[in-house]
C-alpha cells in the first residue's frame, strides 16, 4: 500500500497494477485536490507498468493500493 496524499488510480502508468480489493472500506485512496500528487509519483516509482510507454516501476509487476493519509483538506 502507498500511504501518502493519495494515488491517481486511473493514471496511465498505474491503472493496470492497481488492486482495489485491498482498499480500506470507504477510503478510495485517491488524491483530494490537484495539489496532492506526491503519492502518485511514489506509486509510479514502485509499480508503474512495463507496457512499452511511459516510465517503468522498480516492481512493475507488483499490485498496489493506496490510503490517503496526508492529503490536502479540500475545504
Amino acid at each position: 500500500a502507498v500511504i501518502d496524499d493519495g494515488v491517481q488510480s486511473t493514471h496511465p502508468d498505474l491503472d493496470g497494477t492497481h488492486d482495489a480489493a485491498f482498499e480500506i472500506p470507504g477510503e478510495s485512496g485517491e488524491p483530494l485536490t490537484a495539489l496532492d500528487s506526491h503519492g502518485t509519483a511514489v506509486a509510479g516509482i514502485i509499480a508503474a507498468e512495463r507496457d512499452g510507454s511511459g516510465t517503468v516501476g522498480i516492481a512493475y509487476d507488483a499490485r498496489w493500493t493506496a490510503m490517503n493519509a496526508i492529503g490536502s483538506d479540500p475545504t
